[in-house]
C-alpha cells in the first residue's frame, strides 16, 4: 500500500509507479474550505487486485477528526 499526500491541484499518474509490491493506493488531498480542514479520500488498485475493506462509505470527502485518522490508520493496516 503506498499513500499519496497531494498538497494543491496536483495529481497521481498511478502508470508511472511501476512495482511489483505495491498494488494499492490511497490518495488523499485538500479540499478548499474556508471554516473547516477537509481530505477528499481515494482509493485506487492495479488491474486484478480486488476490492479493500474497509470500504470507505458515506461519500469521500472527510472533515480532519479522530475518526478520520482512525479510518485511514484502518484502511491502511487491512491492505
Amino acid at each position: 500500500m503506498v499513500l499519496f499526500f497531494i498538497d494543491g491541484n496536483g495529481s497521481v499518474s498511478l502508470d508511472s509507479i511501476v512495482s511489483q509490491f505495491n498494488h494499492v493506493y490511497i490518495i488523499i488531498s485538500k479540499v478548499a474550505d474556508k471554516y473547516r480542514k477537509l481530505y477528499r479520500v481515494t482509493v485506487a488498485s492495479k488491474k486484478g487486485v480486488g476490492q479493500t475493506s474497509p470500504t470507505i462509505t458515506g461519500g469521500s470527502i472527510f472533515e480532519k477528526t479522530p475518526e478520520f485518522r482512525l479510518l485511514l490508520l484502518t484502511k491502511s493496516k487491512s491492505i
